[in-house]
């Protein structure tokens, strides 16, 4: 057999790829990074405050690949890990913040169960990434990814929402207010 060879062309990055592709991901990382490193600090003892960390450090791991995702691939895997770890620790973080609910206070290592669809989905992703019989087939998990993410969201904001109204501290009544308002703000 001959060598199958490509010619690819180099050009400059435009700016708006540039920005999109570096700035934007790589600012919000720097952004996360601190905020957890500044919320662990003040809060290190505290399981919000544990939880606020991973949440950030998945963040930034997921924000940060995405230069990779759209050019070398190298971290790939770390992306695929990362993504579906930001959104369930979201959710893990909405059972711990601002305060405790009530069963995962009464059993505390229930927690941990909202990372279970989180690993299957990291396992299955991992392993169809690069399936020789299907090479398409990390397309769907990839879906699942974002799908458990979008849950998780959900999930955060629906016990915010649910705790503003049932809390009977104006405390975490006020902490989730604010938070909700933040993110509505933040999304719009």
């Amino acid at each position: 057999h001959a060598p199958f060879v490509v010619h690819v062309p180099l050009g400059r990055v435009s700016f708006y790829d540039f920005t999109s592709l570096f700035v934007v991901p790589y600012g919000v990382s720097v952004v996360f990074l601190g905020l957890g490193a500044w919320v662990y600090w003040a809060r290190r003892r505290m399981r919000a405050g544990r939880g606020y960390l991973f949440f950030c450090s998945a963040l930034v791991g997921a924000s940060a690949g995405c230069l990779d995702m759209n050019a070398s691939h190298t971290l790939v895997r770390l992306w695929i890990a990362a993504v579906p770890a930001t959104g369930v620790a979201l959710a893990h973080l909405a059972l711990v913040f601002p305060d405790e609910v009530t069963w995962v206070r009464r059993w505390t290592n229930v927690r941990y169960l909202v990372w279970l669809p989180c690993l299957a989905a990291i396992a299955l992703a991992e392993w169809q990434l690069y399936n020789p019989a299907n090479p398409w087939a990390y397309i769907g998990t990839w879906l699942d990814n974002y799908l458990l993410v979008s849950v998780s969201t959900v999930i955060f904001f629906g016990l915010l929402a649910w705790r503003m109204r049932a809390s009977s501290s104006a405390a975490v009544r006020q902490q989730c207010r604010v938070i909700l308002l933040g993110s509505l703000l933040a999304f719009a």
